[in-house]
């Protein structure tokens, strides 16, 4: 008997917890605001006795490269790791309360529509009031972002540790997103066919090089990789 009253004293215990690591985790997220501060701190320098100041501040920090932005609107932070295709991406209001948080989004060197992890957005309170979770657009298909750039390392036509990493865009078609095609896609989504993912790889090393573009269409149901042209 007295086992018993133990182990449930111990379930109780841990349930506790983690509803409680749940719950601090949220809060955090709702209550975290932008140094502005501090920000404003690290965009000015002085320079030969004039003070300048930019609106943007980079430095690195323990999950990557950290870029701070001001806008016209909000402030922006950013933090990329180098060796990863996503990171991390958030909005705060002008008073420096968390607007909007994306869990992974593209890095910056990577170009197109490729939306993933959870997106959560906030009111001027601090108050949740949305939340998209991305894994919902591939829940019938095979081949996700993650996937993705696995198949992309695998075929070797991108890899995170290749040095022209900003000659790179994708592209996910299907026929919920076809409202998201652009004029500069160069394949388009047809009715009745797979979803499928739109990599245009440009083999430039330099700038001053001719195009040399590789466009590949891979089947998100089947994980096929066809080279277009």
């Amino acid at each position: 008997m007295m086992n018993k009253i133990a182990t449930f004293i111990v379930i109780l215990f841990l349930t506790g917890c983690n509803g409680q690591e749940k719950k601090e985790s949220k809060n955090k997220s709702m209550t975290e605001k932008f140094d502005i501060v501090q920000f404003d701190r690290d965009r000015t320098t002085v320079y030969d006795g004039d003070t300048m100041t930019s609106a943007s501040a980079t430095d690195t920090v323990k999950d990557g490269i950290r870029t701070r932005i001001l806008s016209d609107e909000f402030y922006i932070e950013k933090i990329e790791s180098e060796k990863e295709p996503f990171g991390i991406y958030k909005e705060f209001y002008k008073d420096g309360n968390l607007k909007k948080l994306a869990s992974k989004m593209l890095v910056s060197y990577i170009d197109g529509f490729a939306p993933w992890g959870k997106v959560y957005e906030y009111d001027k309170n601090s108050k949740l009031n949305n939340e998209t979770d991305y894994a919902k657009v591939y829940q019938n298909v095979k081949v996700n972002p993650e996937v993705l750039f696995k198949i992309l390392k695998d075929n070797k036509i991108f890899d995170t540790d290749n040095p022209a990493k900003h000659r790179l865009s994708v592209w996910f078609h299907d026929q919920t997103l076809k409202s998201k095609e652009m004029v500069f896609n160069r394949l388009k989504y047809e009715a009745g066919e797979n979803p499928f993912w739109e990599v245009i790889r440009d083999y430039r090393l330099h700038d001053e090089e001719s195009v040399n573009e590789k466009v590949f269409k891979i089947d998100a149901v089947s994980g096929t990789v066809k080279e277009i042209r």
